[in-house]
């Protein structure tokens, strides 16, 4: 892990308030106990493969800018070795038909002695790459939470629905018994004793779908949090009892009977606002921009006339130098030294490139211009400012599209929170039917089938408010994920919403 990348994990992790994760963990991994909601997310967070894939991303953007630092900043060097036969006819009265052997040896150095043109484009559109990968790192992070939450409640509400399906085929399993007593004593006729058995059997069949449909919800959440579903029986989760829900409805408790629907103080267009200003579509729009002005200057950069400055010298005991410093301020310097495979005249310097007793050297510029490329560059112009033109138009749907998906996550919260109240109030209904149906029956008005369906629509009417208050839950935390929230403000938005 790199300097930069161990950096900002450091600070995401101290915002989590989450261990670092120093090693990889083993993919799978069986917990003693099953986690709560937030601990899921957190969970999810450091063990998800979801979150390993975007960890293993941000790692790979973050080195390939580092890599491009390197190369553009720091010293390279090279060495190159060379062996060449050659035979020329100036040398052959000298050597005679045998060809010459040429073995040399070059040394070459690059280093950027400033930060301007080209090199200074390609650093700031690293820069602007960085931190888009950071940000879609952070935003994945969010996605991974909100999704784990969402698994977890519907697990809950998932096992909820499979308890209360149990108390009904406990429930018919009586009412048939007490039925086919009732027969044998010639009070029930045959038609009631069929009518409770299939109220039984439909009771017992909705009983294992729901078991089928627990076991799903569980191994999509193991799945989500890196665990072994095979390491924990799901039916032993710590959920919510009817009873104590219809005790916190009845009692009008703030889970079921919240005063407003959004539980902070911010308006609608205060959260169009953040969410405009710190959403990664906007800021990566906005990266986009800036990436595609940077793509105009290239353009008008590569148009100029390239100009170089040159240096050079070569020594008698055949050694040579060279340097170029170009416009941009890249200096490249290389030392070459050769050797034959036998002695040379001297008078045959000119061909041998060495001087006989002093040091040659040269000084120069060279200025290269474009004279024509058959419209090559003219159409990289074009290019560059259609897609400057297309990230503008980009930047302002995510602008539209963020500030729409903020409104609509809150219409969805308002919508939940009534869905909330209503079911709440539905279950008070059924409650009282429940009632009455019991009065009715103390005083004979009622028989104990009627009574148990009563029982069964009270059940039914409390997980529908429990499964209201998730829903109300996931829209309050889909809304702040809407509005871009930090990760740890999402994370206390999560406690809270547990905590009941």
């Amino acid at each position: 892990m790199n300097t930069r990348a161990a950096l900002f994990l450091m600070v995401l992790a101290a915002a989590l308030a989450l261990p670092l994760p120093a090693a990889p963990a083993p993919a799978v991994a069986a917990p003693v106990e099953i986690p709560t909601a937030a601990e899921a997310v957190g969970l999810a967070l450091r063990e998800s493969p979801q979150a390993a894939i975007a960890r293993a991303q941000l790692e790979a953007a973050l080195a390939a800018s580092v890599n491009l630092e390197s190369m553009l900043l720091g010293w390279r060097f090279d060495a190159v070795l060379d062996d060449t036969l050659s035979r020329s006819e100036q040398l052959a009265p000298v050597l005679g038909g045998d060809p010459l052997n040429t073995f040399s040896a070059t040394v070459a150095a690059r280093k950027a002695l400033a930060v301007r043109g080209s090199t200074a484009l390609a650093l700031e559109e690293a820069r602007l790459q960085r931190e888009q990968a950071e940000r879609d790192y952070l935003a994945r992070l969010r996605e991974i939470g909100v999704t784990a939450y969402e698994a977890y409640r519907q697990l809950e509400l998932a096992l909820i629905r499979h308890r209360i399906l149990e108390r009904a085929v406990a429930l018919t399993r009586d009412s048939l018994e007490a039925a086919e007593e009732q027969a044998v004593l010639g009070a029930h006729t045959e038609a009631q004793v069929r009518a409770a058995r299939l109220a039984h059997e439909e009771a017992v069949q909705r009983r294992d779908a729901s078991r089928r449909l627990l076991d799903i919800a569980w191994q999509r959440l193991a799945r989500l949090l890196g665990l072994d579903p095979a390491g924990v029986d799901i039916l032993d989760l710590d959920v919510i009892e009817v009873e104590e829900a219809l005790e916190m409805i009845a009692g009008r408790h703030p889970a079921f009977w919240p005063d407003r629907a959004v539980p902070w103080q911010e308006s609608l267009e205060e959260l169009v606002e953040r969410a405009k200003a710190n959403r990664p579509e906007v800021q990566n729009a906005r990266a986009g921009v800036a990436l595609a002005r940077l793509g105009v200057e290239k353009v008008k950069l590569d148009r100029r006339p390239d100009i170089q400055l040159t240096a050079g010298a070569t020594w008698p005991g055949q050694i040579r130098a060279s340097l170029t410093v170009d416009d941009e301020g890249v200096a490249q310097a290389s030392v070459t030294g050769w050797r034959f495979d036998r002695a040379i005249p001297s008078e045959l310097s000119a061909v041998t490139q060495a001087p006989k007793d002093e040091v040659d050297w040269s000084l120069g510029v060279r200025v290269t211009y474009n004279l024509w490329d058959s419209g090559a560059s003219r159409a990289a112009a074009h290019r560059a400012g259609q897609l400057l033109r297309q990230a503008e138009l980009g930047l302002d749907e995510a602008l539209h599209g963020v500030a729409l998906d903020v409104e609509g996550r809150h219409a969805e919260l308002v919508s939940a929170y009534e869905a909330l109240l209503m079911a709440s109030e539905r279950a008070l209904l059924a409650h009282l039917e429940l009632e009455t149906e019991e009065a009715k029956a103390a005083l004979g008005m009622s028989s104990r089938l009627q009574v148990d369906a009563a029982a069964m629509q009270l059940w039914q009417a409390v997980a529908a408010a429990v499964s209201a208050r998730f829903d109300y839950e996931l829209a309050v935390v889909r809304l702040a994920a809407a509005a871009a929230w930090d990760l740890e403000t999402l994370s206390q938005i999560v406690h809270g919403l547990q905590g009941w």
